[in-house]
């Protein structure tokens, strides 16, 4: 029995629509375990602890269009592999983040002679003074990346020591996918030096005005690329590592603005696997899971790719 297509109740709830083996045998109706890897096949935020209307601050850094001239470089093979864009749809890790790390500022007490655009674009050109924990270099073999990265950011990719106090090396590619004077959006990528990133996803840095507040901040989405990942995150590794890096992006930030600066609590939505258990020993229906896949739904569907990643057949 396979999955066949998805329906959405009145409710919003995704629901299965199984595919019987043969025509005329009898099937019995599909396991509460095969209902819920279905479900978070369709929707891998199922269990995210997240209030519906909280999602759509996130949705614009998981649906942009990403320009031509960013995936055509990409397709240089000699430099990048080729490389491909690793999107939170085609990845095949159960462990899904949505985070937000901010620093808040009165505009009348920003840094004498600077405005929001200039404090980013500080920010930005000294990024591995900001992000402790992870090593930012232009990627190997490039030419004048870092003159592209001061004047023409689209399309610059990066590659990223993950662990640069551990033992063994751990790294990643991100490209810029995004990028106006109040923001700049990573996007992660499949290289030939790199190979794949532990999450697929984008992380955005930016600021926005709320009030009298200027509020700079980064905000990721993003899942684990394969099963293998998953793993790290239940010792410790993972999205706690990422977690740390931003925090200490918060207090760089801080630091630079003065005192004045004010750090904002960090959001993080992550899976509530204890639902699972919950739901696989009957004290909870599987109907109370996803009250928001009908909003998921639509962001979902707005983006996909082209490129199917080879491990989700093998490793899915």
């Amino acid at each position: 029995m396979s999955v066949q297509s998805w329906q959405t109740t009145s409710t919003g709830m995704a629901v299965a629509v199984y595919q019987p083996a043969s025509a005329g045998c009898d099937e019995e109706e599909p396991s509460i375990e095969q209902q819920l890897e279905g479900l978070l096949e369709a929707n891998p935020f199922a269990l995210l602890d997240i209030p519906c209307d909280q999602i759509p601050f996130w949705q614009d850094v998981i649906n942009f269009e990403v320009p031509v001239s960013v995936t055509d470089r990409l397709q240089n093979e000699e430099l990048f592999g080729p490389g491909e864009i690793q999107t939170i749809q085609e990845a095949s890790g159960r462990k899904v983040n949505l985070d937000l790390f901010e620093v808040a500022i009165d505009e009348s007490d920003l840094p004498t002679g600077l405005s929001p655009e200039a404090v980013l674009d500080q920010i930005r050109l000294n990024f591995n003074d900001y992000a402790e924990g992870a090593d930012f270099q232009f990627y190997p073999g490039t030419v004048d990346e870092d003159i592209k990265w001061m004047t023409d950011p689209l399309g610059t990719v990066f590659t990223i020591n993950l662990n640069p106090d551990g033992i063994f090396p751990a790294n990643g590619s991100v490209v810029t996918t995004d990028y106006s004077q109040t923001s700049w959006t990573f996007s992660t990528v499949w290289t030939s030096d790199d190979g794949y990133h532990p999450v697929s996803g984008n992380r955005r840095f930016g600021y926005h005005q709320d009030g009298q507040e200027i509020k700079f901040f980064s905000r990721g989405v993003d899942r684990t690329s394969i099963p293998l990942y998953s793993i790290a995150n239940t010792v410790g590794g993972g999205f706690n590592k990422a977690d740390s890096v931003w925090e200490s992006f918060q207090d760089n930030v801080r630091n630079f603005l003065g005192d004045s600066a004010e750090i904002k609590a960090p959001v993080t939505w992550r899976p509530r696997y204890s639902d699972i258990q919950d739901i696989l020993n009957g004290d909870m229906d599987i109907s109370e899971l996803d009250q928001c896949s009908g909003i998921w739904a639509i962001i979902l569907s707005k983006h996909s790719s082209s490129w199917s990643l080879p491990y989700r057949s093998l490793m899915s």
